[in-house]
């Protein structure tokens, strides 16, 4: 027993050394059993979680789950907690022997832990705050080292990238002069791999640079360890080519003074090479050209080349780079170059003005200024959008005295044509006046057939002369066209009706066509608008000898004009036949002058070869264009394309017709064009036709027409279809007992004045000449469905019907008034002309007197006061143009006006703007033609009379 006690003793006195010994330990201690229950601990322990051994707690039951959430961070969630406390007591039983774990109180600690045989785990904490500092600082420097390494590498890379921004490579030499680095881009302009440059001499570079380039002075620059810039040379790479190569570089030292080697830059300029040859060669074209440049901007001079001196006669000491602009101005205005009073500054508010900045025109500002020694220079000036000003001397000189030349040999030109216009027409106007005189007198077979070739011929030598003068004029650029508002319709029929007669002597068919939805009036020149298709329909005429010859007139394309209810619409104009047609290799002389399709002495049809070349003049002039198409054998289609203001214009003369809209009318023709021509025309005033094409179906129209009860208001028949003739047509119908009194149209191609015997019983109430006028035909057939026309009126007025209708006048504009007045006052100096005026108004039933100039004329007009005069031009003593200024002083004084007609053989440009502005009211050109001559007495008479009329009854 005592050993016993002994034993007991010594464990208990061990145990008590070692509980004191783990309770003073500065190291945490700690036991937990099986259960995780603490069984054992340190003071320090205790210490080390406060708030887990509180005053009075049960320390006995205290858990590792109660310890580890007394200690847990207050700042945890419910759930962080608890995967806290799941986490260490995991670790309280792993096989990790060591753990490092924080708590709120006692912050980091190293826990070496241990399990005894019977599941007890031991532990002990180590405080390893200080060494958790340490680490975070080491890591803390550790992080600042990589940010600064970064730092370095972002600041390196900058580096580079600006250096490559203003060149295209970077390079480095050592010491020895030796490539030590060359940047990858190297490869792409010199063809060689960076890295094959590393180790070469500059000297060794040489053998790929371009022969006869000396680089002496550039290696002794980098021998003596000196800065270069921009040192330009020629690389020839592997293939051949040649680049241009700038390098630039800047020697490195050290502290000491040290020589390391060049840090440098190359760029690629070949571009930059090029430029700069291409400024050199215009640089020196600039000081070699004979034209002044001087470049300025508002305030001074930039550049100037040796002709602005030499032309403009200015000293040099002006014209020095940088030199006020001023100065050179006020030279100028001192020299006498400029009006009085203009100033410097007045002149440089004009340039500015002038040219605009951005205008690329060197016309912009133009001035033509003669020196004192007679040389002429052009000055033109243009600006850029910087404010400079580029000005352009020119030494015009000889291009002024060729001018001068050619505008006094146009001059010339114009004299002579004027007066061989004159010298031909006078002559030319007694031959054909006394021929169409002579026609209308008694004569034989043979007298007869004598004064027609005079006429022909002289009709032909006319139009030979007028087409050499128009050409002249086109030729000299001196045609000017006069628009004015016209019916274009008319104009082509007036075109149709002087050529019908040509057309029915060779006895074929002439069709005219406007498109209906066109407007009434054009504004254009009508008189060259009919010139060019009288000469293409006379063409067609001249070359068909079987068929027909048609023109149309059609809308391509309309858009808005230049005033409210004017379209411009696009027409297309053509004139088609069925003659002899073009040959192909033809077609594109056809329009040349002097151009003939036939050019052999043989030919069979005559002309001068300039018609066709005048009309492409003409087109050409308003803007057109004129082309052909043929086939041999099948005929030809000439058209021209031009552009027209055109606007719509009431027409009171068919006012009544839409009130017969629905009338039913029967045509007849066996011309399927004239068919479609007259059905379209009719259609436009919604009248209900029916077409046929001879003589025999119009009976069956009519008959079938008689059994159905249809009435027919008006027949159309052409004269001269196949199988029964007009006049045994027209004694058929008036058989049919339902069409005695229905109103008949002929139309005929053929002048039916020279059968008078045949129409003379002919029961129609109206004759027509084809192509029959839009208006006249629509006004006769108005007058007949409204019964204006009956045959009793038709019989007495056939021959009105038969031709254009002449304005009527009033019975009394013969007969004088005052016993001392007269109708007719004809100034003409030429004794043949006279003769001709003196038998034309013989006939006429007007009284007249005839006087030798313009003086005469002035003197007679004083006493006789003639109703209207006409007036020669070139006369002696005093010419019509003086005569007629003279006489509108006059009639100021009375308050009166009288027509005056100039008849003039002159031909020149601006003669008929020299009448007008004289105060002439109406032109003639010699020849005068005793119809023409008196359809425009006949006109103005009206008009005078229509204009009495209005006054009276105004007053």
């Amino acid at each position: 027993m005592p050993k016993r006690n002994l034993e007991i003793e010594r464990i208990i006195r061990e145990h008590k050394i070692l509980s004191e010994a783990i309770e003073h330990s500065p190291i945490p201690f700690s036991i937990f059993d099986e259960n995780d229950k603490l069984i054992f601990w340190s003071k320090n322990y205790e210490e080390m979680h406060p708030n887990a051994f509180k005053e009075n707690a049960p320390q006995t039951e205290l858990t590792l789950a109660d310890i580890l959430r007394a200690s847990a961070d207050p700042d945890f969630t419910e759930d962080e907690l608890e995967n806290h406390i799941t986490k260490h007591v995991k670790l309280q039983r792993s096989d990790k022997i060591v753990n490092e774990v924080r708590n709120s109180s006692a912050g980091w600690r190293r826990v070496t832990k241990y399990q005894t045989p019977s599941q007890a785990v031991c532990g002990i904490a180590i405080d390893i705050e200080d060494l958790k500092d340490r680490e975070i600082q080491l890591e803390e420097a550790r992080t600042e080292a990589e940010e600064s390494l970064t730092q370095l590498n972002i600041e390196k890379k900058r580096i580079e990238t600006i250096a490559t921004t203003g060149c295209d490579w970077f390079w480095e030499m050592n010491a020895d002069l030796e490539f030590s680095y060359m940047s990858p881009q190297i490869e792409y302009f010199t063809g060689i791999k960076a890295k094959d440059w590393v180790g070469r001499k500059r000297e060794k570079t040489e053998l790929a640079v371009s022969k006869g380039v000396n680089f002496d002075a550039h290696l002794e620059t980098l021998k003596n360890h000196e800065p270069f810039r921009e040192f330009d040379y020629p690389f020839q790479r592997a293939d051949g080519s040649v680049r241009w190569i700038s390098i630039s570089g800047a020697p490195d030292f050290d502290r000491n003074g040290k020589f390391l080697g060049y840090l440098g830059t190359g760029s690629d300029v070949t571009v930059q090479m090029i430029e700069k040859s291409k400024l050199e060669t215009v640089i020196f074209a600039l000081r070699t050209i004979p034209d002044g440049i001087l470049i300025h901007n508002h305030d001074k001079i930039l550049y100037t080349n040796p002709a602005v001196s030499k032309l403009m006669e200015f000293p040099k000491n002006l014209l020095k780079t940088g030199n006020p602009i001023k100065d050179l101005l006020n030279f100028e205005i001192a020299r006498g170059d400029h009006a009085e009073g203009v100033t410097a500054e007045s002149l440089m508010d004009v340039l500015r003005q002038s040219v605009k900045p951005g205008q690329n025109n060197v016309n912009a500002f133009r001035v033509q200024r003669t020196l004192k020694n007679g040389k002429a220079i052009n000055i033109s000036v243009a600006a850029g959008s910087n404010g400079i000003f580029v000005g352009l001397y020119t030494d015009v000189t000889s291009l002024v005295n060729a001018q001068q030349a050619a505008e006094s040999a146009d001059r010339a030109k114009s004299e002579f044509l004027a007066n061989m216009s004159h010298e031909i027409r006078t002559p030319m106007n007694g031959i054909m006046g006394m021929a169409e005189l002579l026609a209308k007198t008694e004569l034989d077979v043979k007298q007869k057939t004598f004064s027609d070739v005079i006429v022909k011929s002289g009709a032909s030598l006319l139009t030979i002369i007028n087409d050499i003068l128009d050409f002249s004029k086109l030729d000299a650029h001196q045609m000017e066209l006069d628009p004015a508002p016209f019916s274009l319709a008319e104009a082509i029929e007036d075109v149709a009706t002087l050529a019908s007669s040509f057309a029915a002597n060779k006895d074929i068919e002439l069709t005219v066509r406007v498109d209906p939805k066109l407007p009434d009036v054009a504004i254009g020149d009508c008189g060259r608008i009919r010139q060019i298709i009288t000469n293409l329909v006379g063409n067609a005429i001249k070359f068909t000898d079987i068929g027909y010859v048609s023109i149309d007139v059609s809308e391509t394309e309309r858009r808005d004009g230049p005033k409210d209810g004017h379209r411009l619409h696009c027409l297309n104009i053509s004139v088609k036949d069925t003659g002899m047609g073009i040959p192909e290799n033809k077609l594109n002389k056809i329009f040349d002058k002097f151009s003939q399709v036939d050019e052999s002495a043989t030919r069979k049809h005559e002309g001068t070869g300039l018609g066709l070349a005048i009309s492409t003049s003409l087109v050409e002039l308003m803007g057109g264009e004129i082309s052909v198409e043929s086939e041999i054998g099948k005929g030809s289609t000439f058209q021209f394309k031009i552009e027209l203001e055109m606007y719509a214009e009431n027409d009171d003369r068919l006012a009544n017709l839409r009130n017969k809209a629905g009338s039913k009318i029967l045509i007849a023709d066996d011309s399927s064009t004239n068919r479609e021509n007259l059905i379209e025309q009719l259609c436009e005033y919604q009248f209900d036709c029916a077409a046929v094409d001879d003589g025999y179906e119009t009976i069956a129209f009519l008959e079938m027409a008689s059994q159905k009860n249809l009435n027919i208001d008006a027949i159309i028949l052409d004269y001269q279809m196949p199988g029964i003739t007009g006049r045994e047509l027209v004694a058929k119908i008036r058989t049919m007992r339902d069409y005695t009194q229905t109103p008949i149209i002929t139309l005929s191609s053929i002048d039916l004045n020279s059968r008078n015997e045949e129409i003379k019983y002919l029961d129609v109430q109206a004759q027509l000449i084809k192509p029959a006028r839009k208006t006249l035909l629509l006004q006769t057939i108005q007058d007949v469905l409204t019964g204006k026309l009956d045959n009793e009126k038709n019989a007495d007025n056939q021959n009105t019907l038969l031709t254009l209708p002449p304005l009527q006048t009033n019975s009394t504009l013969a007969i004088n008034t005052q016993q001392n007045q007269i109708d007719i006052l004809v100034c003409e100096d030429n004794e043949v002309n006279q003769t001709v005026f003196k038998h034309i108004l013989d006939d006429s039933g007007y009284s007249y007197e005839i006087v030798a100039n313009g003086q005469l004329g002035v003197d007679v007009f004083k006493v006789k006061k003639p109703r209207l005069i006409l007036m020669d031009v070139s006369m002696p003593v005093m010419n019509g143009h003086d005569a007629t200024v003279q006489i509108r002083k006059l009639e100021e004084e009375l308050g009166t006006h009288t027509p005056i007609i100039a008849i003039t053989a002159h031909a020149i440009r601006g003669d008929v703007d020299l009448c007008l502005e004289a105060g002439m009211d109406d032109y003639f050109s010699k020849p005068v033609s005793p119809v023409s001559l008196m359809s425009k007495i006949e006109n103005w008479f009206a008009k005078e009379q229509l204009r009495a009329d209005k006054m009276n009854a105004n007053s």
